[in-house]
């Protein structure tokens, strides 16, 4: 995945929060990143990184696989193993899928559990998939940017600026006009 663009039109320093927006069900929208842009100046946000484990149910015994990470949606995986009494693993298939999906399919003996990971955090995981289920999961690409003064990565975002706030995805860039005593605006491109 490529990344955000930010650049700063105004000739003061601007402070932008990056976040999801809070689910439907009442959840909160957290602060992804801050990015702190100079005056008259741009930056570059890097994408988002996404990876996979899984817990497996071998005779044996449980156990983890080894973390595999990818760029981002699209990404397919096959969970394969050589024989019955290792451990599975992950190998990556190139087949169409739509843009934001990430798909793992049990082709191993045994079940399997799948973790996903976004920035190192927990998005989702499986139940147990018993062989030839599949787990798949929607990633939602969109971001928003918000103009704030003090807020931290993992803060929740106030609700006046979740109001103001502009959508943006990888690979746009977002302009920051205005001056901070008349308000700031963000415009996307």
């Amino acid at each position: 995945m490529e990344g955000i663009t930010i650049v700063n039109e105004s000739s003061e320093a601007v402070r932008l929060a990056i976040f999801r927006r809070r689910s439907a069900n009442g959840g909160v929208a957290l602060v992804w990143r801050v990015v702190e842009v100079a005056g008259d100046d741009q930056t570059r946000v890097p994408a988002e990184h996404y990876a996979l484990s899984l817990l497996y149910q071998l005779p044996t015994g449980y156990g983890r696989s080894k973390v595999v990470s990818f760029p981002g949606p699209p990404a397919r995986f096959e969970v394969r193993q050589k024989l019955a009494s290792e451990a599975p693993y992950l190998s990556v298939l190139t087949e169409d899928l739509s843009k934001n999906e990430v798909r793992v399919e049990n082709a191993a003996e045994v079940p399997v559990q799948v973790f996903l990971y976004r920035e190192d955090r927990e998005i989702s995981r499986s139940q147990f998939l018993d062989p030839g289920e599949e787990f798949a999961y929607e990633a939602r690409p969109d971001l928003y940017l918000a103009v704030v003064e003090a807020l931290h990565p993992g803060d929740e975002l106030p609700p006046g600026a979740q109001d103001q706030a502009v959508r943006i995805r990888n690979g746009q860039t977002a302009r920051v006009g205005g001056a901070a005593g008349g308000g700031l605006r963000i415009l996307v491109e």
